[in-house]
């Protein structure tokens, strides 16, 4: 489920079986409607589109943050599951890129604005693993340590700026355009400093569950 690329990807390798992709954005589901091998579909985790055992593979990458009811949308997965079949899930650890964090919290805040609970702290590496145990009955996790390593400002920037939505600020907002030229300058007076590389932790963790497994 989600991330076009990663169907693309796996289409474009030689993968024999069938593709099919979920995604709430329409923009999302036509980007793959040129892909061959690949079907996507509009909807959502918590009410998945598709017939009990349908599916050998399950995976949701990077986007469990996103869904209002993570445990109904972990049951929807098992549903669709064939006996036997594998349940992938990546999500960031607590605290992923706390630096790039904390520059978007402090110029949103500057503005006055209320930060909301950011998704990245509502479910993370930490507490999905219950929630998958509690749902197919054991999981395996795999933790891993990583960073994302900037080597000039505009790729920070523009990570920054992606964030802005999740503390709040929405592309609409009238507030966005200022917002993302003070994030601009403080970037680009951190690497005028001349202190080196942006580094930013960034681990993660895949849990990996199978329809019919123990606890």
């Amino acid at each position: 489920m989600r991330h076009r690329g990663f169907l693309r990807n796996l289409a474009e390798r030689g993968h024999r079986g069938r593709l099919v992709g979920l995604d709430t954005s329409p923009a999302a589901v036509h980007a793959l409607h040129d892909v061959a091998g690949v079907s996507a579909h509009l909807g959502n985790a918590m009410d998945l589109p598709y017939d009990a055992a349908a599916f050998d593979v399950v995976t949701a990458r990077h986007m469990l943050y996103h869904v209002p009811d993570v445990r109904r949308a972990l049951a929807e997965c098992r549903r669709v599951l064939r006996s036997e079949g594998v349940f992938a899930a990546v999500v960031n650890r607590p605290g992923a890129t706390p630096r790039v964090s904390a520059l978007v919290a402090e110029v949103v805040s500057s503005a006055g604005i209320d930060i909301p609970i950011v998704p990245n702290s509502r479910v993370h590496g930490d507490n999905l693993p219950e929630m998958i145990e509690s749902t197919f009955g054991a999981v395996a996790v795999h933790r891993y340590d990583n960073a994302l390593v900037f080597d000039r400002p505009e790729p920070v920037i523009a990570f920054a700026v992606a964030q802005l939505s999740f503390y709040g600020v929405e592309p609409d907002s009238a507030l966005r355009p200022e917002l993302t030229r003070a994030i601009g300058a403080k970037v680009r007076a951190r690497f005028a400093s001349d202190v080196g590389p942006w580094r930013d932790p960034k681990g993660y963790v895949i849990c990996t569950a199978r329809q019919g497994w123990q606890g």
